[in-house]
């Protein structure tokens, strides 16, 4: 059995979300993000900016891998009551992330947020 290379894989750091948007902004039912992501640290009292990386681009969440335009987070769209639907990681939201040669990823569970009609 071949070693898995850790070298190339580096993580989890701490990190705060600062923005999402849509991965496909045409295909809104798709519930699916691109996250920037800026490395912290706690300090005991407080998050604190980390000097590597500064922030991070483009870093997707492996919850969010399964979303179709049909499910989220495996719920059928049917079923979610009025305008309940699956929300983004809210910003300042602090979540693992960790960083490979193809790119970053996080993982951290979203909500379903909406209102009952």
């Amino acid at each position: 059995m071949e070693a898995f290379p850790t070298g190339l894989f580096r993580g989890p750091f701490f990190g705060k979300i600062t923005s999402s948007e849509l991965v496909n902004a045409e295909d809104t039912d798709l519930r699916k993000w691109n996250y920037t992501v800026e490395i912290v640290e706690f300090d005991g009292v407080a998050w604190n900016d980390h000097a590597f990386p500064p922030e991070l681009s483009d870093v997707r969440n492996v919850f969010e891998s399964a979303n179709t335009s049909t499910f989220s987070m495996g719920i059928d769209h049917t079923s979610l009551p009025g305008t309940y639907q699956l929300q983004p990681i809210p910003d300042d939201a602090i979540v693992p992330v960790w960083i490979t040669p193809v790119g970053a990823f996080l993982m951290w569970p979203n909500q379903f947020d909406g209102a009952c009609s």
